[in-house]
């Protein structure tokens, strides 16, 4: 299991105990991975009712980086 803490949650109580059965966002982050474009899902930011995931960058789009510095 992955858990994830918003910024600066030190020391703030919690109670766990809020499931939802997330096969459609599994489902979704496997079709990333295999496509050419995506890559490893290596998080995600929420905003409101969407979901923006972050992928590993390929040794291509880090070339490309590096090369702008």
């Amino acid at each position: 299991m992955t858990e994830f803490w918003t910024t600066n949650s030190e020391d703030v109580p919690f109670q766990k105990g809020w499931f939802y059965r997330a096969l459609d966002i599994q489902e979704f982050m496997k079709k990333i991975e295999k496509d050419p474009r995506g890559g490893k899902v290596i998080g995600m930011n929420f905003d409101g009712k969407n979901i923006e995931f972050y992928t590993e960058a390929s040794a291509e789009q880090m070339k490309k980086y590096l090369e702008k510095k």
